[in-house]
């Protein structure tokens, strides 16, 4: 028996796809959400309490913000940087708060997906540090960069060398006043005279 679709059921096909596609849509960035938190949550076995906040991802990428505690039972903010491959999400690197263009550079994700990924408030605010960071020392990557009062501090790493650099700014010069292959902690930049408001802040301390 030929079957005959009318105009009046064509509409109510297109109206019924239009009604359910946002609703699949957002089921779609669920469940995507969850296995990122997923994979976050398994990779960073050593870290406690990790909690994910935010979850930006375009082209097969992630960025995540999250926080965590540390072994002295502190709150930190943190950064989770995804590749799905195969229909799975695989962590590329944890980093700071407030991570930069080069840790996408460094971890080869095109430069198109860039702004999807990096809100540009971050990308205003580190861009002068940044800048001067890359003509004091060229041949590093500065992957994540706190900002504190007149206060900076990098992680950078080089080849196979990683470290850190802890910086000054005076009107509208920065000046570096350590860098360091080592880690630079709280007694470090206490004698480097930096207040303690901001030493919580450059290390991420909630």
């Amino acid at each position: 028996m030929k079957q005959t679709i009318t105009a009046g059921a064509v509409f109510l096909f297109v109206v019924v796809l239009l009604f359910a596609a946002p609703f699949a849509s957002i089921a779609l960035a669920a469940e995507e959400g969850a296995l990122i938190n997923a994979a976050i949550v398994k990779e960073g076995a050593g870290m406690n309490n990790i909690q994910v906040y935010t979850i930006r991802n375009s082209g097969g990428w992630a960025l995540a913000t999250l926080t965590y505690n540390d072994d002295s039972r502190s709150t930190r903010g943190a950064s989770a940087l995804l590749n799905k491959s195969g229909g799975t999400w695989k962590l590329m690197q944890f980093s700071g708060k407030t991570p930069t263009t080069d840790l996408l550079k460094q971890n080869n994700v095109p430069s198109n997906y860039w702004g999807d990924l990096i809100d540009e408030p971050f990308v205003t605010k580190t861009k002068p540090i940044l800048a001067f960071l890359h003509s004091k020392y060229p041949r590093q990557s500065f992957e994540n960069v706190e900002i504190s009062g007149d206060y900076a501090l990098a992680t950078w790493y080089g080849g196979e060398d990683s470290g850190m650099t802890l910086a000054r700014q005076s009107g509208n010069t920065w000046k570096v006043l350590l860098s360091t292959g080592g880690v630079i902690d709280r007694s470090t930049m206490r004698k480097y005279a930096v207040p303690e408001q901001h030493i919580k802040a450059l290390m991420g301390i909630q």
